[in-house]
């Protein structure tokens, strides 16, 4: 319970109704949620099935998110990490709730791969 009350109070009541009114009026919730069920449906198959890519890979990590992954478990699923950053605050929605960081770290990964 006490992760819902800091959702609410780091997106705010009326972000939050906003984004739920979008989903309702554009009936797109389900095609949201598919990428979820599919993973934990598939989970097992999905990771023996994955390859690792070689491309430039950032990794940023917060506190609030659903999973976690480790620096040294990280290693053996992408083989070109340049930037590994643990967060203070932030979860899922970093996007939201934690702005600042997620752009630090696109403009400092984008100037090590430049």
């Amino acid at each position: 319970m006490e992760n819902l009350r800091e959702g609410i109070r780091n997106f705010g009541i009326d972000n939050i109704c906003a984004n739920l009114a979008i989903f309702w009026a554009t009936r797109c919730a389900q095609a949201s949620m598919r990428i979820y069920y599919e993973f934990h449906a598939n989970d097992r198959e999905l990771l023996e099935n994955l390859s690792i890519p070689e491309v430039p890979v950032a990794i940023s990590n917060f506190p609030n998110e659903i999973a976690h992954i480790t620096k040294f478990a990280s290693a053996g699923m992408y083989g070109n990490i340049k930037q590994f950053t643990y967060h203070n605050h932030g979860g899922h929605f970093a996007h939201e709730d934690n702005v600042e960081a997620v752009v630090d770290d696109l403009v400092a990964f984008i100037y090590k791969i430049a």
